[in-house]
């Protein structure tokens, strides 16, 4: 399968670019970080697309991409402009000129390098004070502040988190991981969730599930009809009744089809949003966590998870709930820099919170864009950030209540109080009420425990998925551990011990080390794990500025309200937890009242419950790999008889990343590849399979046997639904679902069709919609029931006589109708 899929490269490049570019200049401009910018750059990208999808729709225009990309393009353009010139304000102070945008310019060409020589203003006189650059820090006196806004320098000093580059905003920034070795790993994370696709996806076939089936003949209606808006744009799966459905993911994907090439485009599409996922899920992990290991690990650990993108993207496939789930990580990254920005600047009054107005605006068009592929998305956004609301919220009202700012109480209680209830209010409205009367009914109270801690969609077992399960509970209790300080492990009370709690939450003093001592962690793609000031040192034996004063165990010593690493990640897992359990729990009302924006559906809820573990596991790693480290740098140091030499901390990561993933089976890929085939091996289907080889093969030649206004009625779960999308005609029933059981016309050729002899009104019905084939097919199981009895008139009919055989494929075969004299076809042309 791997050259079909090569095949593809272009249009999965294309629609990298095409959902990363017309957004990430923006947020760029604001964030330092090209991870976070990128990672959040698809979410407002999708908003972008839903408005433009409702404007054409309004004023007539056309869905296509001659009409869409340009104005993508044009957005991307003002975007870039907008980063230039305040990458050159920055650095003149207030005053663009064009030296300035050329010096701009090239410090984007160098991707964001410090500037050089004794000649700098504005910011660089800040980054030049006190006559050095240390990496990991750049301190500045309060007189040689000139061209920084107020409230970017704390206490005179600009601290860079973990050596890494980033905006000054109140004496932090956003960690962000430059050069080779996170866009390695990206890569490495995204190739690995990509490969049962490419090892046993065939492209150009369907996957033969539900949803799927329902949005790939929405792209082809798209096509066609050419409205994409989430209002009525998919009103011909309705029978033509405009019903609101998020059409997101089918509007973009319309954007790199042809009628012809919809199939390809879709499963093109889940190799894109696999990698925006691992991207997100990295960037959500580099704002929780400094550790270096961690955030190296998470591409990885995101890219292998069981249930999203494995079953979101293979098995269950539902691709609009994938990209409102591929958004999320992204935009939750953005928030947790953009609360942080704002708690260190709601002490300094209203100036320095208008300066964080433009990068909200784009945090809500990132969630707005999340929330448009799939309203769900929301609820897994808030479910996310109101724990970390929450302990945000903590830290800045012990510091209001300090200064006797009982105003900025009330306002900081009003606004967290407001944002925690407004999910649970959405939840009382009709139309989430209505979502949570889906009829899944729920498993039992064991069954519900079971999945509770370590969610694992309905794969097949092996002992390489029990790997899988086990590694991955074994890790979040570890990142828990480390996180909640269960875990302290003491430091050699010679040479060095742990710090104070100050000495964590504050960046640590160096002013008497030499600038050899230390150098950037990550440059030009270089990797150093033994950077003096990093978490690593924790575990070596030798002393570093961070761990030379108050020995002893360092995690029991924290300022919980400070702490770098916070808690609420903690939280936020266990959140979902909760929501997992009650997923799978017996039927109840708590169950259907909070898991209404889901559909009931543990499968949908267990996709972000995954996104939860990803810090949690890479946290868990890193530490299991500084413990293993440790033990075997003491082991190599007590063999006196042999020269042995010293253990890099990089190198202990890396083999154990490779022993978990060899004895997980890597990833439970025999798991994963399974449930490729469940949906994607014509010959190996599941329950959702509804057409072998043969069969799709009878239905793609459609194209040729059969003219072009032809209207083909069939039962859709027989096979009849790809009449659109692979045979390139009209379908009467084109969705699983019969969504229009109170018309006259699907009552009839429901349940009456097979009295087409006997029965005047079924051939008036056949003339009045201008039906002109019939696809018919042998009665068998679909999951639990027989086709026939939701669709008996379908079944046993008589075509001996008034049908004329056109094609057949193993057990299905195609007629044209003439039972019914000479019928005009309306296919194509909208039915009645």
């Amino acid at each position: 399968m791997l050259g079909q899929w090569w095949m593809l490269t272009p249009t999965i490049i294309e629609m990298l670019i095409a959902a990363v570019l017309p957004a990430v200049f923006w947020v760029h401009a604001k964030v330092r970080s090209p991870l976070i910018s990128l990672a959040v750059a698809p979410a407002i990208t999708f908003f972008f697309i839903t408005v433009l999808s409702i404007l054409f729709d309004r004023v007539g225009i056309s869905w296509q991409r001659e009409h869409v990309l340009p104005v993508l393009g044009i957005l991307t353009l003002v975007g870039a402009l907008v980063l230039v010139f305040t990458k050159a304000r920055e650095l003149t102070g207030g005053r663009v000129t064009r030296g300035a945008i050329l010096h701009a310019l090239e410090e984007r060409r160098l991707g964001g390098a410090e500037p050089s020589g004794a000649e700098t203003s504005g910011l660089e006189k800040a980054r030049a004070a006190r006559g050095r650059v240390e990496p990991g820090r750049v301190e500045v006196t309060g007189a040689e502040t000139s061209g920084l806004e107020k409230g970017q320098v704390s206490q005179g000093r600009v601290a860079q988190v973990g050596g890494e580059k980033g905006r000054f905003r109140q004496g932090r920034v956003e960690p962000e991981p430059v050069g080779g070795p996170i866009w390695a790993m990206v890569a490495a994370g995204s190739f690995l969730a990509a490969l049962p696709m490419l090892l046993h996806a065939n492209p150009e076939l369907p996957a033969q599930q539900w949803d799927s089936t329902f949005h790939l003949n929405g792209v082809w209606s798209i096509l066609q009809f050419g409205s994409a808006s989430p209002f009525g744009g998919l009103s011909d799966l309705y029978g033509g009744r405009s019903v609101f459905y998020p059409t997101t993911w089918h509007a973009f994907t319309a954007l790199f089809s042809t009628s012809p090439t919809v199939i390809r485009a879709a499963n093109a599409s889940s190799i894109v949003l696999m990698i925006m996922w691992v991207l997100g899920a990295s960037a959500l992990t580099s704002v929780i966590t400094r550790r270096r290991g961690a955030i190296l690990a998470a591409p990885i650990l995101s890219g292998l998870l069981l249930d999203m993108p494995a079953d979101n993207l293979t098995m269950y496939n539902q691709w609009p709930n994938a990209m409102g789930l591929a958004a999320v990580p992204g935009v939750v990254a953005l928030a947790v820099i953009l609360g942080r920005r704002i708690a260190g600047a709601f002490e300094e009054g209203i100036r320095p919170l208008l300066r964080e107005l433009y990068l909200s605006i784009f945090l809500l068009l990132g969630a707005a864009g999340a929330s448009a592929a799939h309203p769900s998305s929301a609820f897994v956004l808030a479910a996310l950030l109101i724990p970390a609301l929450l302990a945000g919220s903590v830290t800045v009202l012990r510091r209001a209540v300090a200064s006797g700012s009982w105003l900025r109480v009330i306002l900081v209680t009003l606004i967290v109080a407001s944002a925690t209830l407004m999910p649970f209010l959405a939840l009382t409205t009709s139309k989430i009420r209505a979502m949570g009367e889906y009829p899944r009914p729920g498993f039992t109270w064991s069954y519900a425990l079971s999945h509770m801690f370590t969610p694992a969609p309905p794969f097949t077992e092996t002992t390489s998925m029990s790997m899988m399960i086990l590694l991955q509970a074994g890790l979040v209790l570890l990142g828990i551990a480390y996180l909640s300080g269960l875990m302290t492990p003491k430091l050699r009370e010679t040479g060095g011990g742990a710090p104070s709690s100050s000495s964590i939450t504050k960046e640590p003093e160096r002013e008497h080390e030499k600038p050899s001592d230390s150098k950037p962690p990550l440059s030009g793609g270089q990797w150093d794990d033994n950077e003096p000031g990093s978490h690593d040192d924790l575990w070596d034996d030798k002393a570093t500025p961070l761990t030379r004063e108050h020995p002893g165990e360092w995690l029991r010593a924290r300022d919980w309200l400070k702490a770098e690493e916070p808690l609420w990640p903690i939280a936020s897992y266990l959140v979902f937890c909760v929501l997992t359990l009650l997923a799978y729990a017996p039927l109840g009302e708590v169950r259907t009242f909070l898991l209404a924006p889901w559909y009931l559906d543990a499968r949908r809820i267990m996709g972000a419950h995954g996104l939860t573990m990803v810090p949690l596991m890479a946290l868990g790693f890193d530490l299991l790999a500084s413990i293993a480290h440790k033990i075997l740098s003491r082991a190599t140091g007590s063999v006196q008889s042999f020269s042995l030499p010293q253990l890099a901390p990089w190198k202990v990561k890396v083999a154990l990343g490779l022993v978990l993933l060899t004895l997980s089976g890597f990833g439970a890929l025999d798991s994963r590849l399974a449930a490729t085939d469940y949906v994607y091996d014509p010959e190996k289907l599941g329950k959702p399979g509804m057409a072998d080889t043969a069969e799709l093969a009878m239905i793609r030649r459609m194209r040729l046997r059969i003219p072009g206004d032809s209207l083909v009625l069939g039962d859709p779960i027989a096979g009849a639904a790809y009449t659109e999308v692979l045979g390139q005609h009209e379908a009467v029933f084109p969705q699983l679902s019969m969504t229009n059981g109170g018309e006259r016309w699907q009552q009839v050729l429901a349940h009456r069709f097979k009295d087409i002899h006997t029965d005047p009104e079924v051939c008036e019905v056949v003339r009045e919609l201008g039906i002109t084939h019939f696809y018919e097919d042998e009665d068998g199981w679909y999951y639990n029931f027989k086709r026939s009895t939701r669709s008996p008139g379908l079944y046993g009919v008589d075509t001996s006589m008034g049908f004329e055989l056109v094609d057949r494929g193993g057990s299905a075969k195609l007629y044209r109708i003439t039972a019914c004299g000479e019928v005009v076809g309306k296919g194509l042309m909208g039915k009645g």
